[in-house]
Order: structure tokens, then sequence, then C-alpha cells
């Protein structure tokens, strides 16, 4: 957040946007082939895990195995599940992860680009990891919010496949401000502004009955990156 608490505008003479190869692009049904594959993948995958029950005891006598074989192979089966589900959720927390999304595009663009807006601001100044930007500041703290990201991700995921989305896109519930006090609240410039020094205010952003932006300090996104991808 920025060291003043006084209102700022977004600039209005911010350089046009970048044209990206994904904006204007019509998704069509082609996103219900995609769903399906999936679908026909993770069905396959668990007949298969399914399979080596039903041929349990044709696989022993066939093949002389014992127990301890056909642990082994049933353990191999569920490491490399488990591998893959855990490398999957470890890439999902990248900002090109989030970025992959169309409707998103615009506002991992705006990152980059020169604007006004607090995300702006923390990824061109190094405040937030370039890498999980996205996940930093909407994930909250503990394992409670990195479960809250998760399910929102999986929210996101079912609207893009779906097209339930709607423009401008808003932030689904209040927005998490720990994930703003948990950096700031500590910091000697935070603590230096008069307006966080008043009583009033510090019991308001605590209660959450405040929030940082759209009150002292601007919103977190361009607002033409919420309107999403040129048409």
């Amino acid at each position: 957040m920025s060291s003043t608490a006084e209102p700022r505008a977004v600039s209005q003479n911010s350089p046009a946007s970048e044209p990206s190869p994904f904006f204007g692009a019509r998704i069509g049904n082609f996103r219900w082939v995609i769903c399906t594959l999936l679908l026909i993948g993770v069905t396959k995958n668990y007949m298969d895990r399914q399979v080596l029950g039903v041929l349990k005891t044709t696989l022993q006598h066939d093949l002389g195995w014992n127990e301890i074989t056909y642990s082994n192979l049933v353990l191999i089966f569920q490491a490399a599940y488990a591998l893959g589900m855990l490398l999957i959720m470890e890439d999902s927390k990248t900002v090109s992860f989030c970025g992959s999304c169309h409707v998103m595009t615009p506002i991992v663009a705006s990152l980059q680009k020169e604007n006004d807006s607090l995300s702006a601001t923390h990824y061109q100044r190094g405040l937030v990891s370039h890498e999980q930007a996205c996940f930093v500041c909407h994930s909250g703290y503990g394992i409670w919010g990195t479960l809250d990201a998760k399910l929102a991700g999986v929210r996101h995921m079912m609207k893009t496949a779906t097209r339930s989305y709607t423009f401008p896109i808003e932030h689904h519930g209040p927005f998490d401000i720990d994930s703003c006090l948990n950096c700031h609240a500590q910091a000697a410039t935070f603590r230096a502004v008069d307006a966080h020094q008043d009583p009033d205010t510090q019991q308001a952003l605590f209660k959450r009955e405040m929030s940082c932006t759209g009150i002292c300090h601007i919103a977190a996104h361009p607002d033409e990156a919420l309107n999403g991808p040129a048409s």
C-alpha cells in the first residue's frame, strides 16, 4: 500500500494496452471438447486403478506375484498420482497459470504496464513475488487461505468452461485485507501515516469493516483490465 492515506485517482494518460494473442478470440464449443477429454482422462485413471484390484488374483496366479509385489505396484500408482497432483497444485500458484485463462489475460498483462493500480505498483517494485503474485495477494495466510484459493480456482475454471462469468470482473466476497495488513501493519511507514493512527480507523480495519482499496487507496486492478479481453 502507499505510504499516504490520501485518495489517488487512476491515471487517464496510461499508454494503450498492447494487443494480446488471447484478445478477441472466441472460445466457441471447443471448451466442451477439453472438458470431455479431461473427464475421460480422469475416468480412465480411476478405472485403471480399479482394474488392478479386480485382476489381483489373476495377476498373482499367472505372474507369480505375492502380496508384497502387488502392494508395491499399487504404491507406485498412488505415488505417481500424488506427485502429479502436487506438481499441478504448485503450478496453479503461478502468474502464468492465472494468465493462461483468456478472461484473466488483461489483468495479468496490466501488472507490467504503466498504471497506478496497487497490483502494478507492488509487482513492478518487486514487493511481491513475480512468480506467484496473484496467489500471494488472493490466497490469504495459512492452510485455510490456501484451501480457499484452490476452491476459488475451481469456481473460476467452471465459470470459464460454462461461460457464466460477467464483466467487469468482481472479487468474490470481501477482500481478505490480512493480505495487506500482514505485510504493512508492522511497517514504520504504515504506522507513520496519520490516518492509520486514528483509533476508529484501526478498529475498522482489524474488524474487517473497512477495506484498504476503494476508500483511501485506488483499486487493485485498472478498470479496463477488469472489463475482459478486447472484442
